[in-house]
């Protein structure tokens, strides 16, 4: 975090990678995209707790090594958008629904392939219990993958 000039702070989610799929501007992209927002309100809460009430005006993701060749990309720090998507994320957890990410670039990092049986298995599976369910509380997991899906 660092503090700029008119007593606003910028929080930046420093990456040793390139920036990859991150769009700068776009928002969080169904929770793709929510750790800025996250580190920005937790920012903002510990200075309030602390009594030194302050706004985060910047926050996004930074690459400071080679591959990232020194970029700061912005994620605008939308709390109302914020709010939706957590409570999207919340709903499904409170509802039982842990559904797996649907696109195979989702796990590449993963160090849990064994459990699930590798992403394409997994994504398969998901997709099938997706597609023969109506529950609504499902509702939520669409609209963050519509969200994500939005430049």
């Amino acid at each position: 975090m660092d503090e700029a000039p008119d007593g606003t702070f910028h929080v930046w989610d420093y990456k040793t990678g390139a920036a990859g799929k991150i769009r700068e501007g776009v928002g969080l992209r169904g929770g793709r995209q929510i750790q800025p927002a996250l580190y920005a309100l937790a920012l903002e809460a510990l200075l309030a707790a602390a009594g030194r009430p302050a706004r985060v005006s910047r926050s996004g993701y930074f690459f400071p090594g080679r591959r990232g060749e020194g970029q700061r990309l912005e994620v605008p720090l939308d709390r109302a958008e914020t709010r939706a998507t957590l409570g999207g994320l919340f709903d499904l957890v409170a509802a039982g629904y842990f559904p797996h990410a649907v696109a195979e670039d989702d796990c590449r990092f993963c160090d849990f392939e064994e459990v699930c049986g590798g992403v394409r298995l997994a994504s398969e599976r998901a997709a099938r219990k997706l597609a023969a369910t109506d529950d609504p509380t499902l509702s939520a997991f669409y609209q963050l993958h519509r969200d994500a899906d939005q430049d």
